[in-house]
């Protein structure tokens, strides 16, 4: 699976062939889309990338977040095209490369990550292995 997006992607993840996209937006669940044959992810596995791209975020890390205006995006696999939403795009490489597109304002990227962590530590019980 591929992420297209109709601005140019520096970060080397996006350029990878991805097994997992999160699509994060404002006061909306949170899309998961797997490449084809996957099993759903773990839900601690979900909450340790948001987790990730919130600090990520927050701290402007060049290495793992691309912050653009305004961004289309599109996914590629298994002979069809899904059309994304804008918002906060979380991927995961097969090879494990993670990497985050954050679309529109900063201040708006920093709280729907925030939002989404509140979303997936909720939906988890903390004391459960």
């Amino acid at each position: 699976m591929r992420l297209l997006a109709s601005q140019p992607m520096t970060l080397p993840v996006f350029l990878a062939e991805l097994e997992l996209v999160v699509l994060l937006r404002e006061e909306k669940i949170p899309e998961i889309h797997l490449d084809d044959g996957l099993p759903t992810p773990d839900r601690h596995l979900l909450l340790g990338l948001v987790q990730s791209a919130c600090v990520a975020v927050e701290e402007h890390d060049s290495e793992s977040v691309v912050f653009v205006e305004r961004c289309a995006f599109r996914l590629s696999g298994s002979g069809e095209r899904r059309e994304l939403a804008s918002g906060l795009v979380i991927a995961k490489s097969v090879d494990g490369g993670f990497g985050v597109v954050a679309a529109g304002d900063y201040r708006v990227a920093r709280s729907v990550a925030r939002q989404a962590v509140r979303w997936f530590t909720g939906r988890l019980r903390l004391d459960v292995p």
